[in-house]
């Protein structure tokens, strides 16, 4: 207990310059002898002068020389007194000026001070870098005169040398180099129209309205490419500027300036004593002009503006940049404001009264968006980020409407244009014009399994162009690449960024909507299914049609959070005893917990579940039996079919007349799924029969389950991909299997057609035969 030292008071120093404030603690020793440290030195209190303090303050702040004032007063009364001067310090706070032959202690003996005021302001007139010290500062009076100051002995960066591609092919992949191909932003582009239509109405009818102005939020998971959508966004508004705002007032220059609070100019303490217009103009400033010019770090930046802060204010600082772009007095610039990662605004707003968000858009964007500043320039904001709730709880409070944006996926062709992107660079092979990669269904896949999400597919391109082939070598040996690997080390790398699977764990919302959104591996959990059914999405799995019968009803006990039991012994329902195949132990199907899939040969439906009927005394439960149909030969599935299947059931129920079901009057409720197409209107089925079938199969199985079965399964005929037999049998005239893969690829039906000149268009429209294209005919 002897080591302990005891603060005994503590004094709170404010620089005027900055507004910043640093403690000046006072301990007591086991002697009960008080003392300071100040730069790792102890000092008895009985030695401690006012010049050792300014000396101290001078070499934390880098200046030559200050003053020191004693005073007692709340940090808010000097604000609001704009107390900026010795003067001012004297009149408006009765400060004292400490000399500096005095003793520290002298000035604050016998009186009782609260700790949270400002005991001790410090003045003096510039800020010196060691470079400097010595030299005369002279005063700056503009953002102009900061900047040149900060910058006096930085150079700006070079242009950074490229290896070229004859040296090395490691060089062509940069994942931040994946271009933009924009996504369907036509939504988001009509909110930002009207925002700029109700800026431009005439002074007598001008808009301000909570309504008539919107900013942008995107508040969502990470990984879904919302720091990507800002860019986007600007990147779409600048290049359809002139389309956009038609017959409006156009503006001369479009700007983009990103403020990521999650990496480069993160908030801390240091912010905590600097008013909050200053806290956006530092950022606002160091991201324009320095940070992609110059190797300097925003808090060395922040530290070298501090002394001249007050010169800083918002329209300063826009008048800065519209100077920068030479603009005349009258041209308008449009500014679009990007603030990512806004979700940490919050917590470092987290105890403070003077909240950064609530300046940001009650006083900042309300300014700029239909305030007398927005004239000329117009600032369109955009917050992303992961605290969606924490900005719908500011709804009601702010003086603009926070519009939340839906945050669009890449489009498949969108997706194709980027790796052509990259096809291009690696010299990847063509044929008539046409990049051969889009023939390799495998690469189709994943790239359709990251789900349109920019961040996803970027990692992935990273794996098959970087990582994995490190030669450039991947489109040569495209034949040769292992997919199913690449799509798990996908999986991988967002997980690992992410934490995906703990969010989920500690969310059971948040596991049923988001489950296989985009990472693909463990899609059921122990005990609801056993197996994992991502195997049988595996790029590598070739489906067949035994295998498809369990993708079915594996689907079916996922969605119905049903345990899954698998019947193939000589029993087959209907029949009043049916065992597990596991255990020999009874399966209680009636009680609606669990799947079954029937055995082989069985006159009824491949699989059922029991389920009760809500509203309906009479007949409380059903059966819910599903009918899978395999595409053998490309014919169409025909009502007649349908019927067939329905009485089937019913009459093989009915012989079973034992007391299987608690009802008296059989219900069965049919579900076919088929990979075949319908000739006929649903409309005219039953309305205990429910059709499944190629037209409404991803519309039924929801993206991710269907994606296996887009190329195969789903779709129409493709003459890319389908099986060769199957293309044979289905299109007429078409010649020897051999003949279609040789003439592979085909990019429409004019091509198929030119190709295979014995088929003719009149007979596939007679045969009523469509023909798919994907991926050429996006």
């Amino acid at each position: 207990m002897s080591n302990i030292i005891e603060m005994e008071n503590s004094f709170n120093c404010l620089f005027l310059e900055d507004y910043s404030v640093i403690p000046i603690p006072i301990y007591k020793d086991k002697d009960n002898e008080k003392f300071v440290i100040l730069l790792d030195q102890k000092i008895y209190v009985n030695k401690f002068t006012v010049a050792l303090l300014n000396e101290y303050i001078c070499k934390k702040k880098q200046v030559d020389n200050s003053k020191l004032w004693k005073v007692d007063v709340k940090k808010k009364e000097i604000k609001d007194k704009n107390v900026t001067t010795e003067e001012d310090i004297v009149q408006k706070l009765y400060g004292k000026e400490m000399e500096p032959e005095e003793l520290f202690e002298g000035y604050f003996k016998d009186e009782n001070f609260i700790v949270s005021n400002i005991h001790i302001i410090a003045i003096f007139s510039t800020t010196a870098c060691p470079s400097q010290q010595g030299v005369l500062q002279v005063p700056l009076k503009s953002v102009e005169d900061i900047l040149k100051s900060v910058l006096e002995d930085f150079t700006s960066r070079t242009s950074e040398t490229h290896t070229s591609r004859s040296d090395t092919y490691i060089s062509q992949f940069d994942c931040y180099d994946m271009p933009l191909k924009d996504r369907d932003l036509s939504k988001i582009a009509a909110i930002i129209k009207r925002n700029v239509i109700n800026n431009l109405r005439v002074d007598s009818s001008r808009s301000n309205a909570k309504t008539d102005f919107n900013i942008l939020v995107r508040g969502e998971a990470p990984g879904i490419g919302k720091t990507r959508l800002g860019n986007e966004l600007f990147h779409n508004i600048e290049t359809n500027g002139e389309s956009l705002f038609e017959n409006i007032t156009g503006f001369k220059r479009f700007e983009y300036i990103y403020l990521d609070f999650g990496n480069s100019i993160k908030l801390d303490e240091r912010d905590y004593s600097l008013d909050n217009d200053k806290i956006i103009c530092l950022r606002i400033l160091y991201k324009y002009f320095i940070m992609r010019k110059y190797n300097l770090s925003f808090e060395v930046f922040r530290d070298r503006v501090l002394p001249h802060i007050k010169i800083l204010n918002i329209p300063a600082v826009f008048a800065s940049i519209r100077k920068n772009l030479l603009l005349k007095d009258a041209e308008r610039l449009f500014i679009f404001l990007h603030i990512d990662e806004f979700q940490l605004i919050f917590k470092w707003d987290e105890g403070r009264d003077d909240k950064l968000f609530k300046y940001i858009i009650n006083n900042f964007a309300p300014e700029y968006m239909h305030g007398n500043s927005s004239h000329f320039t117009f600032v369109q904001e955009f917050f992303s980020g992961t605290a969606r709730e924490a900005a719908v709880r500011e709804k009601e409070a702010s003086k603009l409407t926070l519009e939340s944006i839906k945050c669009p996926t890449l489009s498949m062709k969108s997706m194709i244009q980027i790796v052509d992107f990259y096809a291009e660079k690696y010299g990847a092979e063509k044929i008539n014009g046409e990049y051969m990669w889009k023939l390799c269904s495998k690469f189709l896949h994943i790239i359709q399994d990251t789900g349109g999400l920019p961040r996803a597919l970027q990692y992935m391109l990273a794996l098959c162009f970087e990582e994995l082939n490190t030669e450039g070598e991947f489109f040569r040996k495209i034949s040769e690449q292992d997919f199913g690997n690449i799509s798990r080390l996908t999986a991988n790398k967002l997980q690992s960024l992410y934490g995906i699977y703990n969010t989920i764990r500690a969310s059971n919302k948040i596991a049923w909507e988001l489950l296989y959104h985009c990472v693909m591996e463990k899609l059921v959990a122990p005990g609801i299914v056993p197996m994992k059914l991502g195997e049988k999405l595996n790029v590598n799995f070739t489906l067949y049609w035994q295998d498809w019968e369990l993708f079915v009803a594996f689907y079916e006990a996922f969605i119905n959070n049903l345990f899954f039991e698998r019947e193939e012994k000589s029993e087959r329902f209907p029949c009043s005893n049916i065992t597990s195949l596991h255990d020999n132990k009874p399966i209680k199907w009636e009680e609606g917990n669990d799947l079954v899939v029937n055995g082989k040969g069985t006159p009824f439906g491949d699989s059922f579940v029991a389920r009760k009927i809500l509203h309906d005394p009479e007949n409380f439960n059903a059966l819910m039996i599903t009918q899978d149909k395999w595409d053998y030969n490309g014919k169409s599935f025909t009502k007649l079919e349908v019927i067939k299947e329905c009485i089937k059931n019913l009459k093989s129920l009915v012989k079973k007349s034992e007391s299987i079901i608690n009802y008296h009057d059989p219900c069965c409720i049919t579900i076919i799924v088929t990979t075949r197409n319908c000739n006929f209107d649903y409309g005219q089925l039953p309305e205990d029969v429910l059709v499944i079938d190629k037209t409404n199969f991803e519309k039924y199985f929801g993206r991710i389950f269907s994606s296996r079965a887009a190329f195969f399964l789903a779709k129409d005929i493709n003459p890319n991909f389908s099986e060769l037999a199957k293309i044979k049998n289905i299109v007429p005239d078409v010649g020897e299997a051999d003949k279609i893969a040789e003439k592979r690829p085909y990019y429409n039906l004019d091509d198929f057609l030119d190709k295979h000149q014995g088929i003719k268009r009149q007979k596939l429209d007679e045969a009523n035969i469509k023909l798919d294209f994907f991926p050429f005919d996006l």
